[in-house]
C-alpha cells in the first residue's frame, strides 16, 4: 500500500476549478513514486484522504486525481482539493496535514444506489432534476455517504447530503447505473401540521414533539455537514413526500 502525508489545500490555493467535482490536484513526485511501483497500467487510480482526526464521522473520503502538477520548482507536499471536500474533513482547514492512500482498484465497488437530502425544498421543485443531476454528478467519480456536496444551478448554489450509498458506504459511481432517491429537505415543513396546532396550548402538541424526537432519532442528522447549521434546523415531522421516489442514473 502506498500513502503519502500531504498537506491539504482547497481550490482556492491553485489554478484550477475544482468546485463541482471530486477531483483532487497531486504533486508530479507521486506520480513518479507511483510509476515506480509499475500501478499506472491500472484502468483507475482512486485515493482515500484520511483526516487524521477522531472528531468527524467524515474521516476518510474517496476520490480520484485530476491532474499532476510540477513540483519540480514547488514544494511537492501539498495536495488541492475542492472547497466542499476539505469542508466535510472537519477539523481540517488550508495547510493541515492528511494521509493520502492510494487504494487498489477493487477496494470501491461500482454504485447503485444513493439517497439525497436537498437542504432546500426549492431543489426539489427544479424542472428537469432527473437531468440536472445526472449531469451533475457526471463531474464525480466516487460518492461518499455523510458528505455533504453543492449542486450549481443557474448561478445558483444547493447543498446537497448524501445520506446513504449502495452497496458500500463509498461507491464508484462512472459508468454506473444508479438509483436516486430523495429524503424530505432539511427546511421542510408540513405547513398542515403547523397550522393544526398554532394557537394550541402545551399538552396538546406533545405528540407533535414526540414525533420530531423520533424524526430527529431516525436521521443522519447528528453526522457534521457542511453548510448545515443544525442549531437553525426547523422541526418538521415525519413524512412519506420525498420517500420512494426514484431517478435511474445511466
Amino acid at each position: 500500500m502506498l500513502f503519502w502525508f500531504l498537506k491539504i489545500y482547497s481550490e482556492k490555493y491553485c489554478n484550477y476549478d475544482l468546485s463541482m467535482s471530486d477531483r483532487i490536484i497531486l504533486p508530479q513526485s507521486i506520480l513518479t513514486n507511483i510509476n515506480k511501483h509499475n500501478l499506472l497500467n491500472r484502468k483507475k487510480l482512486i485515493f482515500q484522504i484520511d483526516n487524521l482526526s477522531n472528531y468527524n464521522n467524515t474521516k476518510k473520503i474517496i476520490t480520484t486525481c485530476l491532474e499532476y502538477y510540477d513540483d519540480y520548482y514547488k514544494k511537492s507536499d501539498i495536495i488541492y482539493v475542492p472547497e466542499w471536500l476539505l469542508s466535510n474533513l472537519w477539523p481540517k482547514k488550508n495547510g493541515d496535514l492528511i494521509k493520502l492512500v492510494l487504494l487498489a482498484p477493487d477496494t470501491i465497488k461500482n454504485g447503485t444506489y444513493i439517497k439525497i437530502r436537498p437542504h432546500n425544498k426549492e431543489l426539489i421543485e427544479k424542472d428537469f432534476l432527473e437531468d440536472i443531476l445526472e449531469n451533475y454528478l457526471s463531474n464525480f467519480s466516487c460518492l461518499n455517504k455523510n458528505t455533504t456536496i453543492p449542486i450549481k444551478i443557474f448561478d445558483k448554489f444547493y447543498d446537497i447530503d448524501i445520506i446513504d450509498t449502495k452497496p458500500d458506504k463509498n461507491i464508484y459511481i462512472v459508468n454506473s447505473d444508479i438509483n436516486i432517491d430523495f429524503d424530505k429537505p432539511v427546511n421542510y415543513v408540513n405547513t398542515n401540521l403547523l397550522n393544526n396546532v398554532k394557537g394550541a396550548n402545551i399538552n396538546n402538541i406533545s405528540n407533535y414533539d414526540s414525533d420530531i424526537e423520533s424524526n430527529h432519532n431516525d436521521s443522519d442528522s447528528d453526522e457534521y455537514v457542511w453548510g448545515q447549521d443544525i442549531n437553525k434546523k426547523e422541526k418538521t415531522k415525519k413524512s412519506k413526500s420525498f420517500n420512494g421516489t426514484g431517478y435511474k442514473l445511466n
